[in-house]
């Protein structure tokens, strides 16, 4: 993907020592796509796979973003209230 890796991690509930439970997965892609169109990137596509180890206790989680075009930005309007303007 093309934000930061510890933050994309850290919502998906992936970091390091993470518990990989079947929630905390199921829960990954929807948060990840949401990180991802808060970020400019409306259709991310998010795709996660977990291999098992010889360590029962350990998995390998393969983790693959494509963040898709970003949102463009046509018009930015601000609006000052008078009484609020303090210059």
């Amino acid at each position: 993907g093309v934000l930061d890796r510890r933050e994309t991690l850290d919502v998906a509930g992936l970091g390091d020592g993470a518990e990989l439970t079947p929630s905390v997965l199921d829960e990954a892609r929807p948060k990840l796509a949401a990180l991802y169109d808060k970020r400019g990137f409306p259709r991310a596509s998010v795709k996660l796979d977990t291999t098992d180890t010889d360590d029962p206790l350990r998995v390998v989680v393969e983790l693959g973003i494509t963040p898709g075009p970003p949102r463009n930005v046509g018009q930015r309007v601000f609006v000052i209230r008078p009484e609020e303007d303090r210059h």
